[in-house]
């Protein structure tokens, strides 16, 4: 008679305990027969069948085992899936705070920095160069970051090589992980050894089918790039391409603003029955002073266009008293107190003379603090409307005007020295003073011509 020995076994699996079974076949013999030292009266076990019952446990452990690989399999899976998911998540949010960045208006200087920058933080790049397509096939660096002036100049003509040609309308990402591990010729290969860098994206910044620049994103050492970072990429490069394009909108409608404020600005000076070239003469002279305080580069443009546009805000003021050949009374002089306020507002709406319009605001104040329309005082006045302020005051003592006679140049001088210290700074009244000795070198002004903006 054979009896049947059913052993429990349990193992732990997908977060259960589970019971399995061995059996063994237990013959009708002695266990003393297979273990003598075994005290108790046992029935043995028949060899095939201690094999049988051996090979049912071997099964149960190795089950127990393929659920375990099983789960760690499928936990790794998740964790992938979590941190891509993650890696998604983060990426998403990074590129809305970078949207709202673009959105903001900004020079096209300021546009390529962000896109520039903004690249680097979306996929942690070392390195970034942002080219801008020009007229026809030319191609110019807008921004970079860690890269040789060498590295620019040569990649420049090339950089968009693997796009076909320099209008390819395509916008998928080039992704390299290793420049050692690529074959083929790549036009920055030989110059990324010079540079020192192993890894590379670029794309391509279109708005309907038409490039407005290039990027470029370099790792310094190889960088394994995910399709999440091929995705966010490729988003940011459409985003910025939409930037881009409002920033040339913008800088186109500001450039026509500014032109149109120019022309009224021209007729302003035969409005108010001016000479024809009086801004140009004032201009000179405010360069002249300027340039002998010391002014930067920037001051001195700020400085030539409040000259030219510092009566712009007379447009407000009616013919019948710019014209009046008589003193003004006191409601039309106090129509007249208003032109700088209005001047001011109408420069203010070009983001470029954003320096200029306090100037314009601020070329009635006087030192002593008695002026318009604010009753600033010394310091508090800035320098462009002080220097501004001289050369205005000369020009008007020496033009002819509806309700006066010309002066002479020598009777300006000496009025401008007798009102030193009240009317104007004691600083630009010496610098201007000095312009008229027999001794002083004047210097012809850089540049400037009315139809050209300020550099941003």
């Amino acid at each position: 008679m054979r009896t049947l020995l059913l052993l429990p076994f349990f193992h732990y699996l997908s977060g259960l305990f589970v019971l399995s079974i061995g059996w063994f076949i237990l013959p009708d013999r002695p266990v003393s027969s297979l273990f003598p030292a075994a005290s108790r009266p046992w029935m043995a076990l028949d060899l095939k069948d201690v094999i049988f019952g051996l090979l049912g446990i071997s099964a149960v452990f190795g089950l127990i085992q393929i659920d375990r690989r099983r789960e760690r399999a499928s936990e790794a899976r998740c964790q992938a899936l979590l941190e891509e998911t993650r890696g998604r998540i983060e990426g998403m949010a990074r590129l809305n705070r970078l949207g709202e960045t673009l959105n903001r208006p900004m020079s096209i200087e300021e546009a390529a920095e962000a896109i520039g920058q903004g690249a680097m933080r979306l996929v942690n790049a070392d390195r970034a160069v942002l080219f801008l397509y020009g007229g026809g096939t030319e191609i110019v660096c807008g921004w970079s970051h860690g890269l040789s002036d060498a590295f620019l100049v040569g990649t420049s003509p090339h950089i968009l090589g693997h796009f076909q040609r320099p209008h390819s309308r395509e916008i998928r990402a080039r992704l390299f992980d290793d420049l050692e591990l690529v074959t083929g010729e790549l036009p920055y290969r030989e110059l990324s050894h010079q540079e020192g860098f192993r890894a590379i994206g670029v794309t391509q910044l279109l708005l309907e089918d038409r490039p407005l620049a290039a990027l470029a994103c370099i790792f310094n050492q190889p960088h394994a790039w995910s399709d999440t970072e091929r995705e966010v990429l490729e988003a940011f490069s459409r985003q910025a391409a939409i930037a881009l394009e409002n920033v040339r909108l913008y800088d186109d409608l500001q450039t026509s603003y500014l032109q149109s404020v120019l022309a009224l600005a021209k007729s302003m000076d035969a409005r108010d029955t001016y000479t024809a070239d009086h801004s140009q003469r004032l201009a000179n002279w405010a360069y002249q002073i300027a340039r002998r305080m010391g002014c930067t580069d920037v001051e001195l443009q700020e400085i030539h266009w409040a000259t030219l546009l510092h009566d712009i805000g007379k447009l407000g003021v009616p013919d019948a008293i710019l014209s009046k050949p008589g003193p003004l009374d006191e409601k039309e002089w106090e129509i007249m107190k208003r032109h700088p306020e209005t001047g001011a507002s109408i420069v203010g709406k070009v983001k470029k003379l954003a320096g200029v319009a306090p100037i314009v605001r601020a070329h009635h104040e006087k030192f002593d603090g008695t002026g318009y329309p604010d009753g600033r005082r010394g310091e508090q006045i800035p320098k462009g409307a002080r220097i501004l302020k001289v050369a205005d005051a000369y020009g008007a003592i020496t033009d002819q005007r509806a309700y006066r006679a010309a002066r002479s140049h020598a009777e300006a001088l000496e009025e401008i020295h007798h009102c030193s210290g009240t009317d104007f700074d004691p600083r630009v009244v010496e610098v201007f003073l000095s312009m008229f000795k027999p001794t002083a070198r004047l210097v012809k002004p850089a540049s400037m011509p009315e139809s050209v903006p300020l550099e941003a």
